[in-house]
């Protein structure tokens, strides 16, 4: 039983440490009103190939506007506030 206890705190510690880093590192941006750039960097290579990123990249693909603009490498007010 202890074992299994054991385990299972460590599974969880697995869950939520990456978790705890992207909270620390956006709570990190927003205190610095979005003066640090750098922490976007980090952000984003810690969501890079993860299930949640992905979802979110097919879900924009699936938009035709920012689907286009993925495709010929734009983005921008251009295509996100025009309709």
């Amino acid at each position: 039983m202890g074992y299994q206890h054991l385990q299972n705190t460590l599974r969880a510690i697995a869950l939520t440490v990456p978790a705890a880093r992207a909270f620390e590192m956006t709570v990190e941006f927003a205190l610095g009103e979005g003066k640090d750039t750098a922490t976007v960097g980090r952000l984003e290579d810690h969501f890079r190939d993860r299930p949640p990123m992905k979802a979110c990249i097919e879900r924009m693909k699936a938009i035709p506007r920012p689907a286009s603009a993925s495709k010929t490498g734009t983005s921008g007010p251009s295509w996100i506030w025009t309709s």
